[in-house]
């Protein structure tokens, strides 16, 4: 691994980011021992006080076991790190381990359906016609910020819209999953320096080319008592099918369906950014 000097404010977030990328890209494997902590010092420009901070940071994740008096030893990230790596892994496409496994993207995105058709199951069994007509509701508000081109609104419609879907489970430790995706993608952004809008971007174009939203039909699906035809919607948030148009049109087809599958990476109860 070669690094260089970090000159953002925060130096101990830099210097975990940098390391962090390193392990999970695989420049480490697990058993490996990082450069010591004086040599740290000279490759990243920081003080050992620094370098100690964004230690803390990895071992926190579970990317390293700290030993006083040796080197930091890579842990197996995949045993004892959490879902707070998902977003770093996509970012990073880090390839498989071999050509049966899939992507972290797609990973994310086949362990997220499961758990979006589990909540369904959930909201089948528990909706109340409240709960019904909020979610109608909810899908309308996305509908109409799209509609307006507004980015921030669609985005927070369209969080509203899948947090309500899981308040229809009845499940308390289903809404906090949730909540903690949210934290994830957010955290990973900030770090990063990206900026949100992705997702209401990508919804704005979708109503721009007369495609019904995903909210919408999940929404409809939901209030028609239609199980199956709401794990279809959800299959094709995830990428699995390719959902129904209004209009087809053959020269934007395969630029829609890219922006369909770039909406799925993102979507809550579903999956981590691909930013």
């Amino acid at each position: 691994m070669t690094n260089a000097p970090v000159v953002r404010s925060e130096l101990a977030d830099g210097i975990a980011d940098q390391i962090r990328d390193a392990i999970l890209a695989g420049e480490y494997a697990p058993g490996d021992a990082l450069p010591s902590e004086r040599e740290l010092t000279e490759q990243l420009g920081a003080n050992r006080t620094t370098i100690r901070e964004g230690l803390a940071q990895l071992e926190h994740q579970g990317l390293i076991e700290r030993r006083q008096g040796a080197r930091c030893r890579v842990l197996d990230y995949r045993r004892t790190g959490s879902i707070e790596l998902l977003p770093d892994l996509v970012r990073l496409s880090r390839s498989p381990r071999s050509s049966t496994e899939p992507s972290a993207l797609a990973s994310t995105n086949e362990v997220l359906r499961i758990i979006y058709e589990g909540a369904l199951d959930l909201a089948f069994e528990r909706i109340t016609a409240a709960e019904i007509a909020q979610l109608d509701e909810l899908a309308l508000g996305v509908e109409v910020a799209a509609a307006a081109g507004d980015v921030a609104a669609v985005e927070h419609a369209n969080r509203s819209f899948h947090q309500g879907v899981a308040r229809a489970t009845h499940s308390i430790a289903l809404e906090l999953l949730v909540g903690s995706f949210y934290r994830v993608v957010d955290s990973a952004a900030a770090r990063s320096g990206d900026k949100k809008g992705a997702v209401g971007n990508t919804l704005i174009e979708l109503v721009n080319r007369d495609v019904r939203l995903p909210q919408r039909a999940l929404a409809d699906a939901i209030a028609a008592g239609k199980p199956d035809e709401a794990r279809a919607v959800v299959r094709r948030m995830l990428g699995d099918e390719q959902p129904s148009r209004t209009r087809r049109r053959a020269s934007g087809a395969s630029r829609v369906a890219r922006q369909e599958r770039a909406y799925a990476a993102q979507v809550p109860c579903a999956a981590a950014s691909d930013a």
